[in-house]
């Protein structure tokens, strides 16, 4: 896990060499984070994103380009996620299934993506609010699934 950030925080600090951002996306995200550090922008089309830390937490928030919070998301290890959150992911999954966590807030929404996987490789995104329920479930074929199908 660590080394996926590592490599997306190194694409995104190369696609963001050379890129300017507005003061009013800097002044609306240095009023939301006024400790964050290490920030790194990203432009794209209809949105900025800043990857940052606060408190050894990797982060990345998105605004629209009025300068806009749209949501944010921090990294969360499995032993940070709460209790009824775990419960759900270990009873319908596995107590070994757990790959990877970000809780993400938005203005509608807070809620932890979990990713789970199963032993053969198919990967499971779970979206589960602050209690355990369930707010979204997405299926991912294996690659050696995908590669299958390419073939037929």
């Amino acid at each position: 896990m660590k080394k996926i950030v590592l490599i997306t925080s190194l694409l995104f600090s190369l696609s963001a060499i050379g890129q300017t951002v507005p003061k009013s996306i800097e002044t609306a995200f240095k009023k939301l984070y006024p400790t964050a550090s290490d920030a790194e922008w990203t432009t794209y089309t209809n949105s900025y994103v800043s990857e940052f830390v606060i408190s050894d937490t990797y982060k990345a928030a998105s605004f629209d380009k009025s300068g806009k919070w749209i949501q944010t998301s921090s990294q969360v290890d499995e032993e940070s996620l709460p209790q009824a959150v775990k419960s759900y992911v270990t009873s319908k999954f596995g107590k070994d299934s757990f790959e990877s966590a970000e809780f993400v807030e938005t203005q509608a929404l807070k809620y932890y993506s979990i990713n789970v996987i199963n032993e053969d490789g198919e990967t499971t995104n779970i979206a589960l609010d602050t209690a355990g329920k369930l707010v979204k479930f997405t299926q991912e074929q294996s690659e050696e699934e995908e590669y299958e199908e390419d073939e037929e």
